[in-house]
């Protein structure tokens, strides 16, 4: 199976070159001018981030796509940050990311209704996609703004992971089972950038971008026996389960302060 999320790694790796240009030419510039003062290390706590998640999923018809559930194009989504800048030029971060999604589950799921009572009580209905990770930073400062280019490695839940396991007789007497599974989490690549804007020495405005595509596949699969023989097998995989860009816009603080 060939994974079409070329077109949106070369995307956002182009905007992210085309950044990196612009203020390393800025920086020339205005370096001829006055001398830049060191770069101070310390933390930085992005304690809330809020914006959309889209969707970048696609199943393309594919055959038995509907054996996994789906969710909808652009969802609520909220992260969490905290950036160690240990030298003049990089740093470190942890974030979690958490998306509430409208979940479309796969109609051959036939689960007991206890666990949707649950989600409508503690999340409205939504379903809950977290993912964590933790990665290097770039530093590009000038001025009130810190740049910072990210990649990073970590571990995501896309969609609840699912399974059902019903019986029932047909008209010949004979016992159909029908045994569901669905699973969709696993490692992932995140790619992005961060835009700071210091309000003072210790806190700031943050405008986020980011890429996140899963490096496992998710899938479905549904497997059915006739008086417990099996009869036939189903199954639908893809990495493009959990493939997202999201945006965000937030408010940070920092421990140490930042020379302006």
């Amino acid at each position: 199976m060939i994974l079409n999320f070329k077109p949106y790694a070369i995307w956002l790796a182009s905007s992210l070159i085309g950044i990196f240009s612009t203020f390393h030419v800025v920086k020339a510039q205005d370096s001829l001018a006055r001398p830049m003062p060191e770069k101070a290390n310390y933390v930085k706590i992005e304690i809330f981030s809020i914006g959309a998640s889209v969707d970048l999923a696609s199943s393309g018809g594919k055959a038995n796509a509907e054996l996994v559930g789906s969710r909808q194009n652009v969802a609520f989504s909220s992260n969490f940050r905290l950036t160690h800048l240990f030298s003049p030029k990089l740093g470190w971060y942890g974030a979690l990311k958490l998306d509430l999604l409208k979940e479309k589950k796969s109609p051959y799921y036939d689960g007991i209704p206890v666990g949707e009572m649950l989600m409508q009580l503690f999340y409205g209905g939504y379903t809950p996609a977290v993912a964590a990770e933790g990665g290097l930073i770039y530093r590009i400062e000038k001025g009130r703004w810190d740049i910072h280019p990210r990649m990073g490695f970590g571990y995501g839940i896309f969609l609840l992971d699912r399974d059902s396991d019903k019986s029932k007789p047909l008209e010949n007497g004979t016992v159909q089972r029908n045994v569901y599974t669905q699973r969709a989490s696993g490692a992932l690549l995140s790619l992005g950038l961060s835009s700071h804007y210091f309000i003072s020495r210790r806190s700031f405005l943050s405008f986020n971008i980011g890429f996140q595509q899963p490096l496992k596949s998710s899938y479905g699969q549904l497997d059915t026996f006739l008086n417990d023989v099996p009869a036939e097998s189903k199954r639908y995989s893809s990495a493009g389960i959990g493939r997202d860009l999201n945006f965000g816009v937030g408010y940070g603080f920092t421990i140490g302060k930042r020379k302006l």
